[in-house]
């Protein structure tokens, strides 16, 4: 599709759409009236979502450059949190990733996309834009810091570790004086994640309950479940540990085993032994178990209750 037919199927839209939107002119509209650019700046998210997609499938005709800018800022505070989210992706794969250095007004639509009440889009400003940005100055690192404390969902949290790696000193520094002006946990696991060991006076942190249970997956060759969680349990009995949850998931011969943990001291006992585990058992992956990855967890236990109950 050419830039001259994308801009009439946009117009045609546009036509079809004006009973229920407010164009920006008082100006008949024709069909050649109205560019990408122009719709994305219309007060109607309908109008918007169809030229964000024209652009998310390549089909402008054109590169996606400054002129997209206003449009772009537009839709950042439409009130559906689709729109905002599409544009803050997109903001981050045109005018962030690969760009050195990335656009400012791009980057400032996106710090303000980070801090959104959805976590969709909070998530697509992170992850495509704020962790992408180069070169990353000291008061990104920090904005970036406080993300992680609030946004620990998948991927995401391990993107933004990543990401203020880049300037671990300024990261541990900032980090340290927030460990001893506020006393917080959050920054606490960030730091331990961040540096792999603990901060001064790491005892005032290792008894409280962490912001988030921590989740760790292991494999099982044990064909009985019973057994196979039994075995988990004596071995982090074994070591000291008293608050924590076993599981079995899956089926025969794609079973795992789901430890649960809430003691940042069991968190960390358990992450210095994972090597030593029973051979029953393999470790595979850890997680911060958020109320999204929670929910998951509970449809995949009701998806296997009932093909249990069809047996």
């Amino acid at each position: 599709m050419n830039k001259t037919f994308a801009m009439l199927s946009l117009s045609a839209f546009v036509l079809a759409s004006l009973s229920n939107a407010q164009a920006p002119t008082n100006t008949p509209a024709t069909a050649h009236q109205y560019s990408i650019q122009q719709v994305l700046s219309f007060n109607s998210t309908a109008m918007r979502m169809h030229a964000l997609a024209t652009i998310t499938r390549e089909k402008t005709g054109e590169t996606i450059n400054e002129s997209y800018l206003p449009g772009f800022k537009a839709c950042s505070t439409d009130k559906a949190s689709s729109i905002r989210s599409v544009t803050a992706r997109l903001l981050g794969e045109h005018f962030i990733e690969g760009k050195n250095p990335s656009n400012p007004e791009a980057l400032a639509i996106l710090q303000k996309l980070s801090k959104d009440e959805s976590a969709d889009v909070r998530y697509n400003a992170l992850h495509y834009g704020l962790t992408q940005v180069e070169p990353k100055s000291d008061q990104l690192i920090e904005e970036l810091v406080e993300a992680a404390v609030v946004n620990r969902e998948e991927n995401l949290y391990d993107r933004i570790i990543v990401a203020i790696s880049e300037n671990k000193t300024h990261a541990k520094n900032y980090l340290a004086g927030k460990i001893k002006d506020e006393s917080s946990i959050a920054y606490f696991e960030i730091y331990r994640d961040l540096t792999g060991g603990n901060p001064p006076n790491s005892e005032n942190y290792l008894n409280l309950p962490s912001t988030q249970p921590r989740l760790y997956v292991f494999t099982t060759k044990n064909q009985d479940k019973n057994a196979a969680a039994t075995d988990l349990e004596k071995w982090v009995s074994g070591l000291g540990i008293e608050s924590f949850y076993v599981e079995v998931s899956g089926y025969a011969g794609q079973r795992v085993l789901l430890l649960t943990t809430y003691i940042t001291r069991d968190h960390e006992t358990v992450e210095a032994k994972l090597n030593d585990t029973n051979e029953q058992f393999d470790f595979m992956q850890k997680f911060w178990l958020t109320p999204k990855l929670a929910a998951e967890i509970d449809t995949v236990r009701a998806n296997e209750k009932r093909k249990k109950g069809k047996r």
